[in-house]
């Protein structure tokens, strides 16, 4: 099952061990994570949700290691619990990411990029 969180959560130990657990942040240098940059415009109020989750998007889809990590999640967290952490320092894009890996789990015929093209299409 695919479960979201903060970073203090597995160091104050409420994440059960066992699970399995990606830091995604930019200072973790994930490749599930936002940009710094598009971070960076963000929290300086130069763009909006929209256009942060548009960006982010196209980041996740252009990343070959984002992709194949997401299907990696997807098909782990089918059968064992995986923990999507940040800190959480700014808009909350581990939602976006939950939504992609649920989508991939429902869509197994689709690759992640038709999958995320979908949602860039809809926002």
């Amino acid at each position: 099952m695919l479960k979201k969180g903060r970073i203090e959560d597995v160091y104050k130990g409420r994440i059960p061990s066992g699970n399995l657990v990606y830091v995604v942040t930019p200072k973790a240098k994930s490749p599930l994570a936002p940009s710094k940059d598009l971070m960076n415009r963000w929290k300086k109020g130069m763009i909006s949700k929209r256009e942060f989750m548009e960006e982010y998007l196209k980041e996740l889809k252009n990343r070959s290691t984002a992709l194949s990590l997401i299907e990696k999640i997807a098909i782990v967290s089918a059968y064992k619990d995986v923990w999507l952490v940040t800190d959480n320092n700014g808009f909350d894009y581990i939602h976006i990411l939950l939504e992609i890996v649920e989508k991939c789990l429902n869509q197994k015929d689709k690759p992640v990029k038709v999958i995320i093209d979908k949602m860039i299409e809809f926002l």
